[in-house]
């Protein structure tokens, strides 16, 4: 016979084989020579066309013919083929998976990169403040972050509805304190202890202290007018009592004894805050505040008692409000006030027609000093010495939901001297810090006035209510109680 094939000389070898690929094949040569050789060694190592087959051969008990025996070789070989097929795809969908996991490993990798760097980003909001507020804020912020991380810094109206949900995926927020900012440190992250130790014990006693920190002051002032006690002998509004007396001495003098910009929402409700504090206290003041934030309804708050008066009468909102009545009855205060606009307050400041009027310090900043310099800033007047009082002072307040250190390192850098002092220069605002230099003696004064008072600050009716609406709808209900048409 031709080539001989490597084979095993017992076909009992082959006997714990199952498949039929290889079972032994048996073939006897010309003289009568017997050999065994699995069948898939044949078909695979002879090609079929290329291996000279003997005349006859057995598989098992069968004898095959040499046709046979070809058809039989052909059948396994494409049995193998096809296994060697079914191997070869699974050696591709094997790489193409390898291929796949390598890839994801990459863009897991990529988007790891993106959240690292996103989590070294700072991301900070300033809500409803003023544009010098947010630059001066802005330049503290990013001289601090210049070398080690960058920044980035958006600007939300306070029309804008604000809630915890929706400031959380700021890193900081600034902002007046009010209802709106507790509702928002509500899930904040709070401060280190040791940062309230920075501003005057007054604004730190606070139960929400931990998560409020307070940065700069407004003030809700007085401005009378400084000749008044030279040129006409009226004396200065040192107590509520001899406030009033003033007034009555200066409506034979002045175009106006007192004049508030009333057709601003804010301005209106400022000077109703400063008046109703003056009246009932800080404790009674304490209870309109609470009364606003839990039903911001002129019918609801205006009746709450506030304290009672010396018979015993409960003093309420509508009890301050029917005294601005009778000033405005008897012209002490500008009959129509709730219709004057900032520029009409402006107007009449600049003609020295005016005696006193109230305002925000940070409106007070607006004004040309021309306009402003014959007139002196001082604490809006109170009752009596006996009753706890506060300073209707506003806070502007830093709220923080990151969790890194960075945070209390950029709040103790905000708190520091420098940084304080800066800010008030840029701002003209009242630095907290106790230490830090104040914009100027205006400044300086409200600080005192904050750290000395009894209750220290309290925030204006203004911020008070849950969202600008309401306190809108507030402050029109009053411009209508007195009078507007």
């Amino acid at each position: 016979m031709g080539e001989r094939l490597p084979f095993h000389s017992s076909p009992a070898a082959y006997a714990p084989r199952t498949d039929a690929r290889y079972m032994p094949i048996i073939f006897r040569s010309a003289k009568n020579q017997e050999s065994c050789v699995p069948l898939c060694r044949l078909a695979d190592q002879q090609k079929l066309s290329i291996w000279h087959t003997p005349q006859r051969f057995r598989h098992g008990s069968r004898m095959y013919s040499t046709d046979n025996f070809r058809k039989l070789c052909y059948t396994v070989f494409i049995m193998k083929k096809r296994q060697t097929q079914s191997s070869a795809t699974g050696h591709r969908a094997r790489a193409i998976a390898g291929v796949l996991i390598i890839s994801a490993a990459g863009v897991i990798a990529g988007l790891y990169a993106v959240h690292v760097r996103a989590r070294s980003r700072l991301d900070v909001a300033f809500y409803g403040l003023s544009p010098a507020i947010v630059d001066a804020l802005t330049t503290a912020i990013e001289d601090e972050y210049a070398e080690s991380a960058s920044a980035t810094f958006t600007a939300i109206p306070d029309s804008a509805p604000l809630t915890p949900r929706s400031v959380k995926k700021y890193d900081l927020l600034f902002m007046w304190n009010g209802a709106v900012a507790e509702n928002c440190a509500a899930h904040a992250q709070p401060f280190p202890r040791h940062l309230f130790h920075l501003v005057p014990a007054a604004l730190r006693e606070r139960s929400d202290a931990s998560t409020l920190l307070p940065l700069l002051l407004d003030h809700c002032e007085l401005d009378y007018h400084k000749e008044a006690e030279s040129a006409h002998g009226i004396a200065p509004p040192e107590t509520l009592a001899t406030f009033l007396t003033s007034l009555y001495d200066a409506a034979a003098v002045y175009d106006h004894p007192l004049l508030i910009a009333g057709n601003d929402d804010a301005h209106l409700l400022d000077f109703i805050s400063v008046l109703v504090e003056a009246i009932v206290g800080a404790d009674g003041y304490r209870t309109l505040v609470q009364a606003v934030k839990a039903t911001p309804k002129f019918e609801t708050v205006s009746v709450v008692p506030l304290t009672t008066d010396a018979a015993g009468t409960p003093v309420t909102l509508m009890t301050v409000l029917s005294l601005l009545e009778l000033f405005q009855e008897q012209n002490i205060l500008y009959p129509q006030w709730y219709d004057v606009s900032l520029a009409d307050v402006e107007t009449f400041l600049r003609e020295h027609a005016l005696y006193a009027a109230v305002m925000p310090l940070s409106y007070h900043r607006t004004l040309p000093l021309r306009t402003i310099y014959t007139y002196q800033t001082v604490r809006f007047p109170v009752s009596t010495p006996e009753v706890r009082h506060a300073v209707i002072a506003p806070e502007l307040v830093m709220i923080k939901y990151d969790t890194q250190p960075r945070s209390d390192a950029l709040a103790e850098k905000l708190l520091s001297a420098d940084t304080q002092e800066s800010l008030s220069q840029s701002t003209q605002l009242v630095p907290v810090a106790t230490r830090a230099g104040a914009y100027d003696t205006i400044s300086d004064d409200v600080r005192f006035f904050v750290a000395s008072s009894t209750d220290g600050g309290a925030p204006s009716l203004f911020t008070a209510f849950p969202h600008r609406e309401s306190a809108h709808a507030c402050a029109e209900a009053i411009r209508i109680f007195l009078g507007k048409k």
